[in-house]
């Protein structure tokens, strides 16, 4: 069975694999800062701590080696001056994590500074229960 790419690249869109170690942070504060929206679609919340979240990144790597589960985290990049773009991600529920310097040139109105959103929404296995 063929893969998906850990990392799938589309303009300012980036899609990638989660990471056991460093989306532990982040990926708890976006479930603590979405409880009340996530409460009453997802049964596993009820549950939620940061050792589930640990335990569940945990289990993302070998999954994907298994070809049973593959999780992405979402994330979208634009200008820092560019407010209209950062109105999307921040509606849709994304959380800021990383300002730093545009590897490309900036546009005339551009700071040359790129702020990174990330959204992390695991899919669930075929034939299993859902994600914790």
């Amino acid at each position: 069975m063929e893969r998906p790419r850990r990392i799938i690249a589309c303009g300012d869109f980036v899609l990638r694999c989660l990471r056991e170690q460093s989306d532990v942070a982040p990926a708890c504060t976006l479930i603590e800062e979405s409880l009340e929206h996530l409460r009453p679609w997802e049964p596993w919340v009820a549950r939620h701590s940061e050792k589930s979240t640990r335990d569940f990144l945990a289990k993302s790597e070998p999954n994907w080696a298994s070809g049973d589960v593959y999780n992405y985290a979402i994330e979208i990049a634009h200008d820092l001056y560019n407010t209209s773009s950062a109105a999307v991600p921040r509606r849709l529920g994304f959380t800021e994590v990383l300002r730093e310097q545009a590897t490309r040139p900036a546009a005339p109105a551009g700071s040359g500074i790129d702020v990174v959103w990330r959204l992390h929404r695991p899919t669930p296995p075929v034939d299993g229960p859902p994600c914790p």
